[in-house]
């Protein structure tokens, strides 16, 4: 019905969508449609998926968060323990079925340090690399000022090693001015609160 109604892009977000016991039929029924789907995931269950995964057409893509490429810095953030195996599997999984289409990382002052070498591995898996600062932090995991790094160093950081820099117009069409920094032919989307929303960054609200 969606689709017909001039629908095309689909996100499925969560939680961690492949926990849903119903996610084979959705991405399924989605694939047969040829709906443009965009998958957000932990990546920590892809690998148990794998014979879907493997089936499904190039309609299907994906975006996994991840934090750090530190097994001990990994476990640190999320406040888990034997998870990162299964992450690293799920990326490798969709990165070799070309459907990896970025990480999403979000920069806290325990991996600001690792942004780096974050855009090298996004290298080596063919695929591009979100940066999203810490918006808030619900209870019982601290408070946003103990996490928070300011995105206006990692900017600059970005801008003096990129190859170009652009607007993301769709971002910005909906309420989030941000800007792509190409390093090295890695496409780096920095979304970061302190840009607010609903003005262009260049015109009357600039500094």
């Amino acid at each position: 019905v969606a689709v017909a109604a001039g629908i095309n892009k689909v996100r499925i977000t969560g939680g961690e969508p492949f926990l849903f016991k119903g996610i084979s039929t959705v991405l399924e029924t989605l694939n047969d449609i040829g709906c443009y789907t965009h998958v957000n995931s932990n990546g920590s269950c892809l690998k148990r998926h794998e014979s879907l995964l493997r089936n499904l057409g190039s309609n299907i893509h994906f975006a996994i968060s991840l934090d750090s490429t530190d097994r001990e810095n990994f476990d640190t953030i999320s406040k888990t323990t034997g998870y990162y195996d299964a992450t690293m599997d799920g990326i490798n999984l969709i990165a070799s079925l070309g459907r990896l289409l970025r990480l999403n990382m979000v920069v806290t002052r325990y991996n600001y340090h690792e942004i780096d070498s974050m855009i090298e591995f996004c290298r080596s898996k063919g695929c591009n690399l979100k940066l999203l600062d810490v918006v808030s932090v619900p209870l019982p995991f601290g408070d946003r000022q103990d996490l928070h790094v300011s995105f206006r160093e990692v900017e600059e950081r970005l801008a003096a090693v990129a190859d170009r820099i652009e607007f993301h117009e769709y971002a910005r069409a909906f309420g989030t001015p941000c800007r792509i920094y190409h390093v090295d032919g890695v496409a780096v989307t920095v979304k970061s609160t302190w840009n607010g929303s609903r003005y262009d960054l260049d015109g009357i609200c600039k500094g």
